[in-house]
């Protein structure tokens, strides 16, 4: 609407659909009717219907006049079973069903793969199996029962002591723990760093006992430090030596006991026997002083 034009009063008229007199509004959506009805009802035509051929007002895409006839126009008549000549309602448009029946189809199916291959309708019989009194297709006449006997398996005896055991157990619990208990476990072999680390961390946890200065001391820094001789018997230290009595050892010149420290500078090699005559003892502290001193002079 222009700016300035006069506004539209609503005007009475009459509907195009019921001939009904109503109040036309400006902005009314459906034109000449009264009603979104009125005017759905103006947009059906006259159609004749594909099943029953009866006239009706329909949509543009409607052909049948109800769901009766909708519902018939998707069926097909009635036919005869291939095997057993009975009528049946086919309810499927496609035209592959020839049988009533899963069981008639079996029959056909089976039948008419053996006549390609001998040239004629072999047998087939419904039974009920003589075992189990369940129904089964018989493919010959002799055939009597779907399945075999049930065979009875013999039950399992554990090994060890004979009691009976599960279907898949070669033991029982009992004499399988006991089993593994008794076998030998294989050792795993420490290598030098391994037994180096170890040794160090028992020295340390030794010295944290005693309450005295404590680091971190190796086999490697103390022969480092003070060469790779016994500093109680003056020989010559082999390194490579893990075990014996002359393998290498750390010794601590103060004994810990004695509050000494437990680092590099109170520590220095000496033999395993060395270290071990010396000890902690007052006797072996002094027999070191004596043999130095003899030493020197």
């Amino acid at each position: 609407m222009k700016r300035g034009a006069p506004l539209a009063t609503p005007s009475n008229r009459t509907c195009g659909g019921c001939d009904k007199q109503y109040t036309h509004l400006p902005k009314w959506r459906f034109g000449r009717f009264c009603s979104s009805i009125c005017h759905g009802r103006s947009l059906r035509k006259e159609k004749v219907c594909k099943q029953c051929g009866i006239a009706f007002l329909g949509s543009k895409r409607q052909r049948f006049c109800g769901k009766e006839c909708a519902y018939k126009s998707h069926t097909t008549p009635n036919r005869i079973c291939v095997v057993c000549g009975i009528e049946f309602a086919h309810k499927h448009t496609s035209g592959k069903t020839a049988c009533c029946s899963r069981e008639c189809g079996w029959k056909y199916n089976i039948g008419a793969i053996r006549a390609k291959s001998y040239g004629k309708f072999c047998f087939c019989e419904w039974r009920n199996c003589i075992h189990c009194q369940k129904p089964f297709l018989a493919k010959n006449e002799a055939k009597t029962a779907c399945c075999s006997l049930p065979r009875v398996k013999p039950k399992r005896t554990c090994t060890d002591c004979g009691i009976e055991i599960g279907k898949f157990q070669y033991r029982c619990q009992v004499c399988a723990h006991l089993r593994k208990k008794a076998r030998p476990k294989p050792k795993k072999k420490k290598t030098a760093a391994v037994i180096a680390g170890k040794k160090a961390y028992n020295r340390k946890r030794r010295a944290t006992k005693r309450n005295v200065v404590c680091a971190t001391v190796t086999m490697d820094a103390v022969v480092k430090a003070h060469g790779a001789r016994c500093h109680i018997c003056k020989k010559k230290i082999d390194l490579s030596l893990t075990s014996g009595m002359m393998m290498p050892s750390i010794d601590h010149v103060v004994p810990l006991a004695a509050g000494g420290w437990h680092d590099v500078i109170n520590c220095k090699p000496a033999h395993f026997i060395c270290n071990s005559k010396k000890s902690d003892s007052f006797a072996g502290q002094m027999m070191l002083v004596y043999e130095d001193t003899q030493g020197r002079g």
